[in-house]
């Protein structure tokens, strides 16, 4: 994600993330003033189903508005993130 992040910056786009090394419980003060500050949220997920993303919607009401979703069992490269999410 990182390294995502950084080779769409280098491209002139304004990029920020979050990674969550916990998912439960889900501590929503901690997170959602970003989410709804941002003008686009894309999850990135290892599994098919978007199970995070859907776990934040139930619990604050917020929608993701993207998802890359991999669940090959390859490992998500920046290159799969950005062509992915098609930033």
């Amino acid at each position: 994600m990182m390294e995502a992040s950084e080779i769409i910056r280098s491209g002139g786009r304004k990029i920020s993330w979050l990674h969550f090394s916990q998912v439960w419980p889900l501590y929503p003060d901690n997170f959602l003033k970003y989410l709804e500050a941002a003008k686009m949220v894309i999850s990135v997920e290892g599994n098919a189903t978007g199970q995070f993303a859907r776990l934040i919607r139930m619990e604050t009401g917020f929608h993701i508005h993207k998802q890359v979703l991999r669940y090959d069992g390859l490992p998500i490269t920046p290159d799969f993130i950005i062509n992915r999410a098609k930033i």
